[in-house]
């Protein structure tokens, strides 16, 4: 910049005016080029006032406001996000988010992106991305459809089974109640029990697997979620003489996820690793929480009897199990609800054992922000 400055000091005045005129025409240019776009685009200062800002950003309706509001706080009235925008002016950091508004009964969900353009000036880019999020969710509903096509005749089979034995089960205890063989009936009362448990979960699996489950993530503590998880394990361990060694990394940042969903697929990896050691020599439950650059990563190894190459290929499937009386539904969901907060888990078999690494996003103040000369890093990781 100060190059074209000491360049620009030796034109003559007629050479500066064409200069200039040429830069108020390439300034119109640009401007006419963001005015076609379907993205709203402003530019703030450190106050966030708005200094420039495109048709289509002034079209978009995020709160009632007046035609002479210059201030993005009175566009954009979720606080979250304007403390967001605030700590990317700031620190001249990177920041996105999401957002929604609802208009009568109809809510509007925006995506927003802010970038550092110099020292005094963010660029903010807004884009509705409700139509979006509509396809994606009809995408999900159509796979959901072909997926329940394919295992329809399994769940039949495999509901069809306990039904049978239900049955003769029923024919045995008939005949036998005349002889007022009390233990026999027992017994057989005991198996007709164990396989309607089997069809509840056959169904409640089904069912968990089939329809649309929403989340509802709620700022949480990672470190109150492995104490809860803890707490419920303990006796469990303590009576299968199962040794566990538990890392959790100090200061980890809160993060949005549904306590109960993500307590529930933690507790069906664990509760798979204890039976998997039911004929180990050595009993070891390994968990370990920490952060890797912009996640949260969590993993739980066990020193059980591990799995063959066609398990480990396969363990995330709906209906695929190793067990006589699973449903082969449990890790199906675990990887579901792990999907729906944006994350990804792996299994991997160990020398000895196996392990799951479930990887979840950090919010979006807690992740690292990269500048645009890429020259150095910046980071926030305190709690909303």
């Amino acid at each position: 910049m100060s190059d074209n400055f000491e360049s620009i000091s030796y034109l003559s005045p007629k050479e500066i005016e064409i200069y200039l005129r040429r830069l108020g025409e390439e300034n119109k240019l640009f401007e006419r080029l963001l005015d076609f776009i379907d993205r709203g685009v402003c530019v703030i200062n450190s106050k966030l006032n708005i200094e420039y800002a495109n048709k289509f950003f002034l079209t978009m309706q995020f709160a009632k406001r007046d035609a002479d509001v210059k201030n993005i706080r009175d566009f954009i009235q979720n606080e979250d996000i304007v403390l967001g925008i605030l700590e990317s002016v700031k620190k001249r950091i990177v920041f996105d988010s999401q957002f929604s508004t609802k208009e009568g009964d109809e809510i509007r969900i925006f995506s927003i992106h802010l970038f550092p353009f110099s020292q005094e000036k963010t660029v903010c880019v807004l884009s509705d991305i409700t139509q979006h999020r509509k396809e994606i969710y009809e995408m999900h509903r159509l796979e959901a459809l072909a997926a329940f096509s394919s295992i329809a005749p399994l769940i039949a089979h495999d509901i069809n089974n306990p039904l049978s034995s239900i049955s003769i089960q029923m024919d045995l205890m008939r005949r036998n109640v005349e002889k007022r063989d009390s233990d026999f009936l027992y017994e057989h009362i005991d198996i007709v029990k164990s396989e309607i448990e089997r069809i509840k979960k056959l169904v409640q699996g089904f069912l968990n697997l089939s329809k649309p489950v929403g989340i509802k993530p709620l700022l949480n503590s990672p470190k109150d979620l492995m104490d809860s998880l803890i707490s419920f394990i303990e006796p469990t361990l303590k009576s299968e003489n199962i040794k566990l060694e538990l890392s959790i990394q100090k200061s980890l940042p809160y993060l949005e996820f549904d306590f109960d969903m993500l307590h529930n697929a933690l507790l069906n990896i664990i509760k798979n690793a204890i039976e998997s050691m039911t004929e180990s020599d050595e009993k070891t439950l390994t968990i370990n929480v920490e952060r890797k650059f912009n996640l949260l990563v969590i993993s739980i190894s066990d020193t059980g009897c591990g799995m063959d190459d066609n398990t480990l290929s396969n363990i995330f499937k709906p209906y695929f199990t190793t067990k006589k009386t699973g449903t082969g539904l449990g890790l199906s969901n675990v990887y579901s609800i792990v999907k729906m907060h944006g994350g990804d888990v792996e299994a991997k078999q160990l020398q000895k054992g196996s392990q799951f690494i479930i990887s979840l996003p950090l919010g979006i103040e807690d992740r690292i922000g990269i500048p645009d000369n890429y020259s150095s890093l910046s980071s926030s990781s305190s709690p909303r």
